[in-house]
């Protein structure tokens, strides 16, 4: 799922299935769905109290009008939490207007 999600599918699927095939001998086969391909609409930051929303940004590294990263994500998650400015950084994307865009919503705990 990593690999399809920093190339902008977020909705990607990987399905398993075994078939024995012998004894002591398994077939195992992947069915993988990529979905859609996304970019972000908009990146709504909220829980920051303090800490400026530009700070936050700076950190995240990630743009409207990006491709969908998973990757990216999770290291702008752990960038915020390496500034020691946050008890918690959760993120998560939601559906947005515009049709093959996510929003992506960061919410932060401060110290």
């Amino acid at each position: 799922i990593g690999f399809y999600g920093a190339r902008g599918y977020a909705d990607a699927t990987v399905e398993i299935s075994l078939m024995e095939v012998a004894r002591n001998s398994l077939r195992i086969q992947y069915e993988i769905t990529e979905g859609k391909e996304y970019q972000f609409q908009a990146i709504h930051i909220s829980g920051n109290a303090h800490v400026k929303e530009e700070v936050i940004r700076k950190e995240f590294k990630i743009a409207p009008g990006d491709i969908f990263n998973t990757a990216l994500i999770e290291r702008g998650r752990q960038a915020l939490l390496r500034t020691g400015l946050f008890e918690t950084v959760d993120v998560s994307s939601t559906k947005a207007a515009k049709p093959g865009f996510k929003n992506l919503e960061v919410t932060v705990v401060e110290k």
